[in-house]
């Protein structure tokens, strides 16, 4: 499982039981949230932002990124 933390800024893949399988960073935007997608199940897509809290809203710096991973998601959440 993928799972973003916007005050690492990075996104942690998590296995079950918690042992932690690897992290990509975002730099400087925070990782808002994430899902592993397209056909082959390999794509990350991760919303990031500049800022979190309400005064995201007003900065209007949201984006949606994406990465390739190696491991393809399992299913649909």
């Amino acid at each position: 499982m993928w799972a973003a933390d916007p005050l690492r800024n990075e996104l942690t893949r998590v296995k079950e039981g918690g042992e932690v399988l690897g992290r990509i960073s975002t730099g400087e935007r925070r990782a808002v949230a994430c899902m592993l997608g397209c056909p082959d199940g390999r794509t990350l897509f991760v919303c990031t932002d500049t800022t979190i809290g309400p005064e995201a809203a007003q900065a209007r710096a949201g984006r949606i990124e994406l990465t390739r991973v190696a491991v393809p998601g399992a299913g649909l959440p």
